[in-house]
């Protein structure tokens, strides 16, 4: 119901177009087309984020004045700057009232004035309130991202505080399960995606599935964007998304200032404030994690996954045209499982899971000139995780799979903007990234897929023994894009990206073009791009496994995409916008796993005691996939998005529909890709009941992914001494019935490639709701329900036919991990 009446409620606010240029318009990019040579307006992101838009017409006038218009609806003016400037600052009596749900920041009022006194404006400090790396970066703002505002973050029904969750109800992105956070975008795999935090490249960003955290705390974010398209060219070694997530600074208003939030499982403390003896630095701290056993000692059977880490970061202006920021993090996720395994035995350890992640970045701006700012960026990463299950199946050794990936890089980048409606941005990156995969067994999934080898040693030979490869290489990217505005409607943004790896010895060349106009108040798109993805370990984030090793490098390519897009954006009304985008993608050289030659397919039979009458078709028979990858994979996806999105004090949200098909060429067959979701429906709402109350609801709906139906096959076996265990004999026989025909069954181990992704899962659906009180001071209290109605999702049904010795019946299992329906209820406190 709740999430009917936003849908309701959006779309009752659509209403005809009222008549003006600025109205609805981001007010960022409207002060920054009023500008001039002789009229230069200078601004900050804080004071002007770019979801702030034109609340009014301003009338006619020259620059300043529709400027000065235009800012006081929103508690702005413009103050007189050096050399003529004009800045953007916060006007003393009239303060902009916030919009975002959560509470503002605690800052110390102004003196009191006597009655007859006039307020003065206080002097502006350009080291103080003016960023101008912030300003250019703001100026490279793509129109083809969705950008989500750190309340949102916070706020939305279901999102768990995790920017991942949230974006999973944004168009064109579709979580591939409800418990890890990664995404399949428009087409593409998990592995596709790139993550990057202040310059960092992030390549775990997602916690173990158990809990649905992430590791960077919300109340740590500026912005957060998603460029399903990553037509950008400062970004590369991704074939699909780019998800850029840059955190705040500190206050600079306050020695010290506490915030947090405490949950029936986890929680996180914050301290922040300036830093001492500087006027302009900052400092955050924060630290996260869980408290199971303490609080609740229920978990001596079962799962008990677990988080802490602690993270940081200090920014400084050493001179007013230098900025220096230092961020890092250092984190630990575990989860271990005891289960009584004989009767009356002591609880033994069956499943162990334990990750770190280690990172920190150093940012240097300069910016000599208000035209030209050059950053060098310095960082490492390192993800060491280790997953172990002692899953007992007869003949089967326990699963382990240990990985890593580290990585370290320079970056430098320059933009230079030699006049007003021209910006050169230009930089180059190297990175030494040394990675591993160490994996023996097999580790019982949801569901067994019985296709070709996985990632969790599904259909793995270990004939040879465990796999154990480690993999060193050297990237080096250079990217050069020009963006020139065409009078005060248009722009054309050309741009190139080389990259050379060590590993393939390729250098990629990748064109891209992006052109955007405004018509009216409708703000229109297109572009094109070509990129680039190189085979790696860090890229294993899907279902296939591939056995990446330093001899099978020549040999591979550069995976490869070629994409369009074109959309548009209009306001319908001040605060309700209409964006619809369609894009269509071609891949090329994408890993595929190599089916086996004759000869290691008569190697396999030859474990096989084949029976004369079996049927040709039999799955046996087929050449079956290898963890051998080759770079021969293809495949399209094709979609429209549409994003009605709603921004006001009382309520805000969005309603997005996504129509897509992407598919694969695999050995012959043209198949849905294994995340395709032609159908995509989301609600999200928050509404502001009164000054202390406020709710919010998700909900989806989606059409179920696909999956590989079982036949009959033949059965064969092998005999084994139940009681050790024992292999007595390694050929694999048939068996026949009484009537001489032969035992066939529904095989979930091995299935067809010619049925691949034949079938679908049942639709998904999901309702989320959560309500807030705040007590207008120093806490929150909230209380929320995860799927509400206990939607199953992810499901696979399967009949089996009746036996001699069995009726028929029906199977209902889920394939992905889902969530149940989970009640949750925590505080949040500043101070």
């Amino acid at each position: 119901m709740a999430s009917a009446l936003l849908l309701v409620l959006l779309t009752a606010s659509v209403t005809a177009a009222q008549s003006g240029g600025y109205v609805g318009r981001p007010v960022a990019d409207v002060l920054r087309e009023l500008q001039t040579e002789e009229f230069r307006i200078i601004f900050s992101s804080e004071l002007v984020p770019p979801t702030m838009r034109v609340k009014a017409e301003p009338g006619k006038g020259a620059a300043r004045e529709i400027a000065q218009r235009i800012l006081e609806a929103h508690g702005l003016t413009l103050n007189k700057g050096p050399r003529g400037s004009w800045i953007v600052v916060a006007r003393p009596q009239s303060p902009e009232r916030l919009t975002s749900p959560p509470p503002p920041a605690v800052r110390t009022p102004p003196p009191t004035k006597a009655p007859d006194e006039q307020p003065s404006i206080p002097p502006v400090r350009i080291e103080e309130q003016v960023d101008v790396v912030d300003r250019v970066r703001g100026t490279g703002g793509s129109a083809t991202g969705y950008s989500i505002q750190p309340a949102e973050v916070r706020e939305i029904a279901g999102g768990f505080d995790n920017v991942f969750q949230v974006l999973q109800v944004m168009p064109g992105a579709a979580g591939i399960n409800d418990d890890e956070g990664k995404l399949a975008v428009r087409g593409a795999g998990p592995e596709h995606n790139l993550i990057v935090v202040d310059d960092l490249q992030i390549h775990r960003p997602q916690r173990l599935g158990h809990f649905t955290a992430t590791f960077l705390n919300p109340a740590t974010i500026e912005r957060v964007s998603l460029d399903a398209s990553g037509l950008d060219a400062r970004y590369g070694q991704r074939l699909s998304s780019v998800t850029v997530i840059d955190t705040r600074d500190g206050m600079r208003d306050r020695r010290l200032a506490v915030s947090g939030s405490l949950g029936f499982v986890a929680g996180d403390v914050m301290l922040e404030g300036r830093l001492p003896r500087t006027e302009s630095g900052s400092w955050w701290f924060t630290t996260r994690g869980t408290y199971y056993r303490p609080v609740f000692d229920r978990f001596e059977e079962g799962e008990t996954p677990g988080f802490n880490d602690v993270q940081f970061k200090v920014a400084v202006r050493p001179s007013a045209r230098t900025r220096l920021t230092v961020f890092g993090l250092a984190g630990r996720e575990t989860l271990s499982s005891y289960e009584a395994l004989k009767v009356d035995g002591p609880d033994e350890l069956v499943e162990k899971y334990r990750g770190d992640n280690r990172l920190g970045v150093v940012n240097l701006s300069w910016a000599p000139s208000d035209r030209f700012i050059t950053t060098t960026s310095v960082s490492a990463y390192a993800h060491d995780e280790q997953d172990y299950d002692g899953f007992f199946m007869l003949g089967i050794p326990p699963f382990e799979r240990v990985t890593r990936v580290h990585d370290y890089a320079a970056r430098q980048r320059l933009v230079y903007s030699p006049w007003s409606n021209h910006l050169v941005d230009a930089g180059v990156e190297v990175r030494r990234v040394r990675s591993g995969w160490r994996m023996e067994s097999v580790k019982q999934p949801e569901f067994w897929r019985g296709l070709g080898p996985s990632t969790w040693g599904e259909r793995v030979d270990y004939t040879a023994g465990p796999i154990d490869t480690r993999l060193t290489r050297t990237q080096v990217g250079f990217w050069l894009q020009d963006r020139i505005a065409f009078g005060s409607r248009w722009t054309v943004e050309p741009g190139v990206r080389v990259d050379w790896n060590s590993y393939t010895g390729e250098s990629a060349v990748q064109p891209r073009v992006r052109v955007t106009g405004r018509i009216g108040r409708t703000v229109v798109w297109t572009g094109a791009a070509v990129q680039a993805q190189t085979p790696s370990h860090e890229s294993l984030q899907g279902l296939d496994y591939f056995h990446i090793t330093p001899e099978n490098g020549r040999s591979l390519d550069n995976e490869r995409s070629t994409q369009f897009v074109a959309g548009f954006q209009r306001q319908l009304r001040a605060d309700v916008g209409l964006r619809v985008e369609a894009y269509h993608r071609r891949f090329d050289r994408l890993l595929v796993q190599r089916l086996e030659t004759d000869a290691e397919r008569a190697a396999r039979l030859s474990y096989f005691d084949l029976p004369p009458d079996l049927p040709p078709d039999a799955v046996v028979l087929e050449h079956r996939p290898t963890v051998h990858p080759e770079s021969t994979g293809t495949g399209k996806a094709s979609g429209v998005e549409i994003l009605l999105q709603r921004e006001g004090r009382r309520l805000s949200g969005w309603f997005t529909y996504t129509l897509s098909k992407s598919t694969r060429d695999l050995y012959g067959h043209e198949v849905p890709f294994d995340f395709d979701r032609r159908h995509a429906l989301s609600v999200a709402g928050m509404v502001q009941i009164s000054r202390r109350l406020r709710a919010s609801a998700t909900w989806q709906i989606a059409s179920g992914f696909p999956v590989t139906p079982m036949v009959e096959e033949v059965v064969f076996g092998q005999r084994v001494d139940l009681a050790t265990g024992t292999l007595l004999d390694p050929t694999y026989r048939y068996h026949r019935h009484l009537d001489g025909t032969l035992v066939t069954r529904l095989d979930p181990f091995t299935r067809r490639l010619g049925l691949r992704n034949a079938d679908r899962l049942s639709s998904y659906a999901r309702t989320d709701v959560r309500v807030t009180f705040a007590t207008l001071g120093h806490w929150e209290f909230y209380g929320e329900v995860i799927n509400l109605f206990n939607q199953r999702n992810y499901l696979f049904e399967v009949t089996f036919p009746p036996t001699q010795n069995f009726p028929e019946y029906v199977s209902r299992s889920n394939i992905y991990a889902e969530l149940d329906r989970i009640p949750t209820a925590g505080l949040r406190f500043r101070f």
